[in-house]
């Protein structure tokens, strides 16, 4: 069984990812369901699929969100506990002038800028958490891999032709406290 998972910021492109992804999958849009305000709901929906192994029928679930709360990140917790492989997707772009630029959604410029320095924060945690990690730059919707870990305990391969070294040491290589450089 797998848990899928897109992360990404405001107008990183989760979406128009995940409908490459999407084949059978039970899905859940986090964002969904936190602009309806039945977050909590969404939350236990979520819990029970995976505690219920409800996934029998379909190998795989699939989660878009924006950010790694502490309530998602126990989720995640929880799916490992239950032995789903967590496959992580991380959409980023160098800055988020990208994001409020192709922000279609009317949010308000500050939230994404806020939610953009957030998701990047979040990489240290879902690196250590995850089992497969695929970080891809998302600039114009079309998703080229810069970082990528098959499973904890791989080499972290880096593809710097998508994006700068310097963004990609500063804000992955250094708060993971990864040395390797491929």
């Amino acid at each position: 069984m797998e848990l899928h998972i897109i992360i990404g910021a405001d107008a990183s492109g989760k979406t128009v990812f995940m409908d490459s992804l999407i084949k059978d999958a039970p899905y859940r849009n986090f964002d969904i369901y936190k602009l309806n305000e039945i977050e909590n709901e969404y939350y236990q929906d979520i819990l029970n699929c995976i505690k219920m192994d409800t996934l029998s029928k379909s190998s795989s679930l699939i989660l878009e969100i924006t950010l790694l709360t502490k309530e998602f990140e126990e989720l995640i917790l929880n799916a490992i506990e239950m032995n789903y492989k967590i496959i992580t997707y991380c959409l980023i772009t160098e800055n988020a002038k990208i994001n409020e630029n192709r922000n279609k959604k009317n949010i308000a410029p500050n939230r994404i800028r806020e939610n953009y320095r957030k998701s990047i924060k979040n990489i240290p945690r879902l690196y250590e958490i995850t089992d497969t990690l695929i970080i891809y730059n998302s600039i114009k919707n079309n998703f080229e891999l810069i970082c990528y870990r098959e499973k904890k305990g791989d080499d972290l391969l880096i593809y710097e032709k998508y994006m700068s070294y310097k963004f990609i040491y500063k804000n992955i290589l250094l708060p993971i406290k990864y040395i390797k450089f491929n």
